[in-house]
C-alpha cells in the first residue's frame, strides 16, 4: 500500500510539472528572441517528465 501511495504521489507531481512545462515552453516559443534557444532545456525536461510518467502506472481511483 505504501508503494502505491508513493507512486500515486510521484505521478501526481510529475503531471503537475508536465503541465507547468507545457505552459512555459509555449510562452518561451512565443516570446524568446530569434536565436535564443533556452527553450531547448525546457523541451528536454518536458521529454524527461513524459518518459518518467510512462514508467509509472496510472491508477484508477
Amino acid at each position: 500500500m505504501k508503494r502505491s501511495l508513493r507512486l500515486l504521489m510521484r505521478r501526481h507531481g510529475l503531471l503537475e510539472r508536465l503541465e507547468r512545462l507545457q505552459v512555459l515552453l509555449s510562452v518561451q516559443i512565443e516570446t524568446l528572441p530569434l536565436g535564443n534557444e533556452s527553450w531547448l532545456d525546457t523541451e528536454r525536461e518536458l521529454v524527461a517528465v513524459e518518459r518518467a510518467l510512462e514508467r509509472i502506472p496510472a491508477f484508477d481511483l
